[in-house]
């Protein structure tokens, strides 16, 4: 789970993952491993950028 109050800390490890041999990142996966997906994506990256 993602803290939101600390989002530069974990947009590190993203990046990290982002710039390395390829793959995927699946953001909101539920238990069974189903991509759900943001809710809202526009507001989260909103409130990256800030």
């Amino acid at each position: 789970m993602l803290e939101r109050s600390k989002v530069k800390s974990w947009l590190k490890s993203v990046s990290a993952f982002a710039n390395t041999d390829g793959g995927s990142l699946f953001y909101k996966v539920s238990d069974d491993g189903v991509i759900v997906g943001l809710e809202n994506p526009q507001a989260d990256a909103e409130g990256v950028s800030k």
